[in-house]
């Protein structure tokens, strides 16, 4: 292959090598790399003649398969170089998803965080070819996006996706049954006052609710 590329840069006009006793000026080189090899104890078989342009795209591709792999077998630079990638392809991705991806952390937002980790650490890995797990991460970038606005263009529709808040405690009473609906005991309650609050004292809340991603709330008097 080097051999014949060597010649096409001493015969750019390609299409005029491919006629009449111009074709022995392709002849010669391959002649000469065959009888090297065979030589040398070696087959040599030419399989194509290309252009100088399909030579410069073929050479552009093995630069990137040095760059960035193939398969599961990379050097320590090939999987910095597809994690570097990777990176800048999640900033894209991020911003096209919203802020409200990493943002409100509800059950929405976290389908999209695990995904996109999972699937694209198949590609740094070497374990997916890239391009489909960039398309596949694009489609379920796009598909959070179109949730994310039917839910803030309906709320019966967010109430389906993600639920509705359920108050845990209203005016010194703790509400048992709504505590064992969403999965939690009084301390973890008080958790949430301390951290929303800044109190213990129950006297001074009035409402405390868990909200829809999850988290504690309180409602001072």
């Amino acid at each position: 292959m080097v051999g014949v590329t060597d010649t096409l840069q001493l015969f750019p006009d390609f299409k005029a090598l491919q006629t009449g006793k111009a074709k022995g000026h392709l002849n010669q080189p391959e002649y000469i790399f065959k009888n090297y090899d065979q030589q040398a104890g070696k087959l040599i078989r030419v399989t194509a003649r290309l252009s100088a342009k399909q030579a410069q795209n073929l050479l552009r591709m093995e630069i990137l398969v040095k760059l960035f792999g193939e398969g599961e077998k990379l050097s320590v630079l090939q999987m910095s170089s597809r994690g570097a990638l990777m990176f800048l392809i999640m900033l894209v991705l991020i911003r096209i998803s919203g802020r409200r991806s990493f943002g409100m952390r509800t059950a929405l937002d976290n389908i999209i965080a695990v995904s996109l980790g999972a699937i694209m650490s198949r590609a740094v890995v070497g374990a997916s070819p890239l391009i489909p797990v960039v398309v596949c991460c694009l489609v379920i970038v796009l598909l959070h996006r179109a949730v994310g606005r039917l839910i803030a263009a309906s709320k019966k529709f967010g109430r389906v996706v993600e639920g509705e808040k359920i108050l845990l405690f209203e005016d010194g009473v703790f509400l048992k049954e709504h505590m064992k609906r969403a999965l939690i005991c009084e301390e973890d309650l008080m958790q949430g006052v301390r951290k929303s609050a800044l109190t213990e004292d129950m006297e001074k809340i009035k409402k405390v609710y868990m909200e829809r991603n999850g988290e504690i709330s309180a409602i001072r008097k």
